[in-house]
């Protein structure tokens, strides 16, 4: 995320959680990731796919310029012994980055992806803090990035890779699927795709995960008459497979979802996305654009719209075709441009509905977002809303709620700045950190699920004390810890290949409702996927057997990768099959 100086000093902290017994690490002082007192002016967070986490902070000894780093918290709270205490090394060389990205690989290492100049780049680290074998140290250059775009869009694959899409510096929309060796993944050429080929110039490009494992990807286009002067385009949808092929039934172009008015908009306000994407939870996607509809010099009319759409693209039978108007979303769309975290957002609350975060416009104080749940039956609920310009972070949780960072302006004391965790729909404060005016604060803030329904915060700070922290929550606002062993996570302890009968999985735990397994070959393509009931689980429990995984019996030599994907959990296990 994107994050901004600000003008404050002195601290006050609030805790607002219940007293519980914690596990070494997590305790009532934050976990410090690093002490260091260079600045820290770019913070990302993500689960480490096992109910640790994983960080990555930009680190400048020199103002605009530093080195990219990760760490890795285990459950406890604790560093990874197995990483560098200072962090390992991301990227070899020192740069300046604006934009930061993080995704888990589900084999204990994480993806980054970052922003340096007008290029995207990308790494893995394995499990060790090590560059991964096959990753320059330089990181990899995915291709050029429009230099005003809002943070490029990247979601794991649903196996050990990652989908990402961005807009280049040309205004063309691209996408790419990479695996864990730094190759195509899912049969996609090791190279970035045109999404937006019929388009002359595109912007927003935003992702979501098909429930074949290929890609829905969304974005807006439009045009000019060739004497310079803008002409409407078109929002759109389109589906891919995984090796970035047109999915059956959808045109070359994706579908036209009505038009764009860019003409509306001007140049410094593009970097805010009106435009949003999340998986639905029964196939599809919900997709949120902020339509302008009328010109009026520095501001233009916007009416903000939340779509359903079924995995063919069609509009969802039990919702309306045009769509719902998102309630108290900006009607006066303002130069909140130079301000991505303002821009529109969906998140998929793990079920069958979505978190809304709307773009609003407040005339005396800038831009903010509003967030609201929304549910199946297209039912918002109370407002959450963070004023601006904001920086903040969301995540899910098991339950269907949410976790959500701030951090920005108080404009109750001028010139103050604030860092806040809440629980939401409940509202709930966890945590909130105040500066007050003098100095300089250069910070930001991440956030991170950690598999089990709770969430870790982190945060920078250059004025009260510096470094980099960290605070983990469960549902209950709790600093506890959970680890692989806890009765109520189900595990994929072991796999096993039996020749002429397949590949057997032994799962610990309670499997809820919706669990399958799937197996995947190196180069991230699902093999083989299976329902796992829990009657079923039950009679293998109390048979002492362990399932086998249909359609397996021939597989060849090779190396695997199974994964158990109970509810919002997963569980990843090797295996080496030998002829």
């Amino acid at each position: 995320m994107k994050s901004n100086s600000r003008t404050v000093a002195a601290v006050v902290v609030v805790v607002a959680w219940n007293a519980s017994p914690v596990l070494a690490g997590w305790s009532a002082s934050p976990v410090t990731v690093t002490a260091t007192t260079a600045s820290i002016p770019l913070v990302e967070g993500c689960s480490d796919g096992a109910y640790g986490a994983f960080v990555a902070w930009q680190e400048e000894s020199t103002p605009g310029v530093g080195a990219l780093r990760a760490q890795h918290l285990l459950p406890t709270g604790e560093l990874d012994p197995a990483w560098l205490a200072a962090g390992a090394g991301a990227a070899s060389v020192l740069a300046a980055r604006s934009e930061l990205v993080a995704l888990p690989d589900r084999l204990g290492g994480v993806y980054l992806l970052w922003k340096e100049g007008e290029t995207l780049y990308a790494t893995r680290l394995e499990a060790s803090g090590a560059v991964a074998a096959g990753w320059p140290s330089r990181g990899r250059s995915l291709g050029t990035l429009y230099a005003y775009s809002p943070r490029p869009g990247a979601i794991e694959d649903g196996a050990h890779g990652f989908y990402a899409a961005w807009i280049t510096s040309s205004r063309e929309a691209m996408a790419i699927h990479i695996g864990p060796a730094n190759t195509g993944a899912g049969g996609w050429p090791n190279e970035a795709s045109s999404i937006s080929y019929n388009d002359p110039f595109a912007i927003w490009a935003q992702l979501a995960l098909a429930p074949d494992g290929g890609l829905f990807v969304a974005w807006a286009s439009y045009g000019d008459d060739g004497y310079g002067a803008v002409t409407p385009g078109v929002w759109r949808l389109q589906r891919l497979t995984t090796a970035g092929e047109t999915a059956v039934g959808w045109p070359g172009g994706g579908r036209d979802l009505g038009v764009f008015h860019y003409e509306y908009i001007s140049d410094s306000r593009e970097p805010t996305s009106l435009l949003a994407l999340s998986e639905d939870g029964r196939g599809g996607v919900f997709l949120m654009k902020g339509d302008p509809t009328t010109p009026a010099g520095y501001n233009s009319t916007l009416e903000t719209r939340l779509y359903r759409l079924q995995a063919n693209g069609q509009s969802a039978v039990d919702w309306p075709a045009g769509g719902v108007i998102v309630p108290h979303a900006a009607t006066q769309y303002q130069a909140a441009g130079d301000d991505p975290d303002a821009s529109h957002r969906l998140l998929s609350d793990h079920r069958d509905g979505v978190l809304v975060g709307a773009f609003k416009a407040a005339t005396d104080n800038g831009s903010r977002i509003e967030f609201r749940q929304c549910s199946a039956a297209a039912q918002f609920q109370a407002a959450l809303s963070a004023w601006g310009p904001p920086g903040y972070e969301i995540a899910g949780r098991d339950d269907g709620g949410f976790y959500v960072a701030f951090f920005g302006c108080c404009f109750d004391v001028y010139q103050s700045a604030y860092i806040q965790v809440a629980q939401f729909p409940a509202a709930a404060g966890l945590y909130e950190q105040h500066f007050e005016s003098f100095g300089q604060w250069y910070g930001d803030i991440g956030l991170a699920r950690t598999d089990d329904g709770g969430a870790v915060f982190f945060w920078s700070q250059q004025q009260g004390s510096v470094g980099l922290f960290a605070r983990r929550f469960n549902a209950a606002g709790e600093v506890t810890a959970v680890g692989p062993g806890s009765s109520d996570a189900p595990a994929l302890s072991r796999l096993r290949f039996v020749p002429g009968v397949g590949v057997r999985a032994s799962i610990g735990g309670p499997v809820p409702d919706r669990a399958r397994i799937e197996l995947f070959d190196l180069a991230g393509r699902r093999l083989a996927s299976q329902a796992i009931a829990p009657e079923v689980h039950a009679a293998r429990e109390a048979a002492g057997q362990e399932v086998t995984i249909a359609g397996t019996a021939a597989l060849p030599s090779g190396l695997y990768f199974g994964r158990l994907v109970a509810g919002a959990r997963m569980a990843a296990a090797k295996l080496m099959v030998a002829r």
